[in-house]
This record gives structure tokens, sequence and C-alpha cells, in this order.
């Protein structure tokens, strides 16, 4: 998202208000590849954006829109929580969260400020696939079986 976009509280909607530590599943709001994965500590993760706020954060932001001061991004952004995804939690890119993908969070007390201190993928279900060649094949043997039945 960019940050000159001039934020409203409509932008909050369906965020999950934190008010004590907590698991729940919340949303990820960030667009995930191994190109924007964090590599400066060699602790490699992927810094995600959720769709939580704590209740002091979202408090604070009342009370500027009260003010009719004006914010972006730029000003709130760090109000916003996010969370890491560590890359060992990865093992192959399909399983990279989409933007909009629910995730489960945990949130607690770090230096007594509440942060999402883990993120949980929530295990996909397989799609059932449509496979016209399977289909076909299974044509083929039954119209053999017909023809070897018929010729018997």
């Amino acid at each position: 998202m960019k940050k000159d976009i001039v934020f409203n509280l409509m932008h909050l909607d369906k965020f999950a208000i934190i008010r004590k530590p907590c698991t729940i599943i919340v949303q990820n709001r960030s667009i995930i590849n191994y190109e924007n994965l964090y590599r400066m500590d060699g602790s490699n993760r992927w810094i995600l954006n959720i769709k939580a706020i704590t209740e002091f954060n979202l408090t604070l932001i009342k009370s500027l829109l009260v003010k009719n001061i004006t914010l972006t991004y730029a000003d709130i952004g760090h109000l916003l929580m996010t969370g890491a995804l560590w890359e060992d939690q990865i093992e192959e890119p399909e399983e990279l969260p989409a933007k909009g993908e629910n995730i489960i969070a945990v949130f607690d007390y770090v230096d007594d400020i509440l942060r999402c201190t883990n993120i949980t993928l929530i295990p996909r279900k397989k799609a059932e696939l449509y496979s016209p060649a399977e289909e076909i094949l299974g044509q083929i043997k039954e119209f053999e079986q017909l023809i070897k039945e018929l010729n018997e």
C-alpha cells in the first residue's frame, strides 16, 4: 500500500481489535514472495501486515481523526499490527499466504507492548482436480471391456 494514501476509519473495516494476549484468525494484508524476504540480520523472514490493531492504537487514531487531522498511512502505519513468517516455516513457494488469506496469529506482550509473536499458516485444502484424460481413459477401458464381452 502506498504510504501517501489518506487514511480513514473505513480502512480498518473488519480489523481484529486486540485487547489482551490471545490466539485468533486474522487476514494477511501483504503480497508475499521471495523478493520481499527480509534478510538483514540472518533470521530470514517475511513481515506481514495483518488485519489487527490494538485497542490503544485504535483509540489513538480515532482521537486524531476527531481533531480533523488528515492522516496518511505514513502517519499511522506503525500503529497497525505486523507479524513475522519465518523462512523455515515454508517448504515450497506455493505455501506462502496470499493477500487476504486467513492465518493464525498469536498476540502477547513483548517489552510491555502487545505484539504479534507468532504466525501459523492454516493448512489449505487440496482441490479436486478435473482431468479429462482420466475420464477418457475410463471410457476407453469401458469400451474395451464391452468389445471383449462381445467377442466372447
